[in-house]
């Protein structure tokens, strides 16, 4: 959930507003259940989000350049 995900990393729905490039009111709604992301680009912020702050995209990203460089 949104909130465990706020909550855990210490955010204001201000914040986390701001991390995901929508409003705050935006947010909010999402937060509570009351309206979801609506368009494709908004899901996949939402979606790469969750992947970015548990680390998963740092390492992508590395083993990417990794592959890159041999």
């Amino acid at each position: 959930m949104l909130s465990d995900w706020r909550n855990r990393e210490g955010l204001s729905q201000a914040q986390a507003a701001d991390v995901m490039n929508v409003s705050q009111q935006t947010y909010s709604t999402w937060e509570r259940g009351v309206s979801y992301p609506r368009a494709a680009a908004e899901l996949v912020v939402v979606l790469a989000l969750g992947g970015f702050l548990a680390g998963a995209a740092d390492e992508a990203i590395k083993h990417w350049r990794e592959s890159q460089a041999a």
